[in-house]
């Protein structure tokens, strides 16, 4: 079946998207001069246009199975930080903590 019928006829769900009503106008004048029947309409074909991209670029990057292994070993069994790449990221850390950038993750638990 092709997917977009297939698609067409699941089960339509609500989506709740919030935009200022400047992006509202500017949407709905790209739906009618495409020709949309609906700002909804337009949306999703919007949304399915860039997910497909992603999808592409994805599918690309990762288009076979040997990339799709060494990807997963590369990660899986990624050597130990050499000691200047560790006195990088401290350095790089304690910069970055002076200007309160810090991920909650990285910094020094009080005890």
């Amino acid at each position: 079946m092709d997917q977009k019928l297939r698609i067409i006829m699941e089960k339509l769900i609500n989506v709740n998207i919030r935009f200022s009503r400047a992006q509202r106008e500017y949407f709905e004048q790209g739906a009618e001069i495409a020709g949309f029947k609906s700002l909804g309409d337009f949306i999703v074909a919007a949304a399915s246009e860039k997910a497909d991209a992603i999808m592409q670029k994805q599918h690309d990057w990762l288009s076979s199975e040997k990339d799709l292994k060494s990807f997963f070993n590369a990660i899986v069994s990624a050597p130990a930080p050499s000691a200047k790449l560790t006195q990088a990221m401290k350095r790089h850390n304690e910069f970055i903590a002076g200007f309160g950038f810090l991920h909650p993750h990285l910094r020094k638990r009080k005890k």
